[in-house]
């Protein structure tokens, strides 16, 4: 499933770019719909887990970097949710000139943790 006004050059960037990361990680699930009380708060491109939980979620950029309201959204709610996770960016372009799994994935860190929070 993909939004109805994702390009086929994000949509195919995403599930590549998933598919890589399924080796780094224990689930890698695409389109996830982060909710608080039955109201969608955003939706992660990416999101990976380890044995720990949700530890990052990747969200794959075309035209436009990482919108400054979807990651206020997010931050908000890590806040209220007291769950951080890492926030990276990584352009469709960068996915899709590659030929094979790179070793190194060029991607912008948004991951906004409180240093020492009790939570």
């Amino acid at each position: 499933m993909h939004h109805s006004k994702e390009s086929y050059k994000h949509l195919f960037a995403k599930n590549m770019l998933a598919e890589w990361l399924m080796t780094n990680y224990l689930r890698v699930e695409t389109e996830v719909k982060f909710c608080d009380q039955g109201e969608i708060f955003f939706i992660a491109d990416i999101a990976c887990y380890t044995e720990d939980g949700l530890t990052d979620i990747f969200e794959v950029v075309h035209k436009n970097g990482l919108d400054y309201r979807k990651l206020n959204i997010i931050q908000y709610y890590q806040y209220i949710n007291r769950h951080y996770f890492n926030v990276w960016e990584v352009q469709a372009e960068t996915i899709l000139v590659q030929i094979q799994r790179p070793s190194y994935i060029k991607k912008i860190n948004f991951t906004t943790q409180v240093p020492n929070a009790p939570f």
